[in-house]
């Protein structure tokens, strides 16, 4: 057995999807293939709407790294801080126009405390709502770190495996009603993309016979944001190799 060669896969692109491909493998089987993302989802602090947690946490980051920017141009940046957020605050446009208007809190405690080696933290509220905090540490370096919210769960933990269940169920249920209504024939694929912060290979051990309707699909190959990847589940993983 040769596991299959770059030449041996070839893409066929579909206009009116699903599915999102078609592949054919050594010219001659074909397998019809949906690609889908994990999505995992934030609730923000105030109007009580589902953030994607990959969005919080970039715009987050770039959001602190403009203030240290800010500061540092400013001249004021004297020292490490923290600035911490634990949920997002908003969903919408109105979430950047609030945080915009937090920077002159910030930039005042950098300004009050650039001569001190540490200082107290500092916490934001919207009324009685806390929203973030700010905090000096030392002054070895100038620079600001984001510190975001991290869910209190660790990689192989049972709320952790329950969450990658429960997206890897829905992945299965929403690809599956896509392609029933189009009443593709050729063997399917799920493709997922895993970019959740808390994954990885060791999280998808539990059994199969926890999920529904995966029998629909030859095969779950899920791909890492790092570029592991792992077939889940297949029916034949012969089929991916060249006899």
């Amino acid at each position: 057995m040769k596991t299959l060669d770059p030449q041996d896969i070839c893409w066929e692109p579909v206009e009116d999807d699903p599915p999102d491909y078609f592949l054919l493998l050594f010219g001659q089987k074909r397998f019809a293939v949906e690609v889908t993302e994990a999505k995992i989802y934030c609730k923000s602090i105030i109007d009580k709407e589902q953030v994607l947690e990959r969005e919080y946490r970039n715009y987050h980051n770039r959001y602190v790294k403009q203030i240290e920017q800010e500061a540092r141009e400013n001249g004021i940046l004297v020292g490490a801080y923290f600035i911490e957020f634990k949920f997002p605050v908003f969903k919408r446009c109105k979430y950047r126009n609030f945080l915009s208007g937090l920077k002159r809190q910030y930039f005042q405690y950098i300004q009050e405390t650039r001569r001190l080696d540490s200082a107290d933290k500092k916490d934001l509220f919207l009324e009685t709502v806390w929203i973030s905090s700010i905090k000096k540490v030392h002054q070895n370096r100038d620079i600001i770190y984001p510190t975001l919210g991290m869910r209190s769960a660790w990689v192989n933990s049972p709320q952790n495996i329950q969450i990658v269940k429960n997206f890897l169920q829905g992945a299965i249920n929403d690809k599956r009603q896509k392609l029933e209504n189009k009443a593709i024939k050729e063997p399917k694929i799920l493709l997922l993309y895993d970019s959740y912060l808390l994954d990885e290979t060791s999280t998808y051990s539990f059994g199969i016979e926890s999920l529904e309707n995966i029998e629909y699909f030859h095969t779950i190959f899920i791909e890492f944001a790092g570029g592991e990847g792992l077939i889940f589940y297949s029916k034949d993983p012969n089929d991916f190799n060249r006899e």
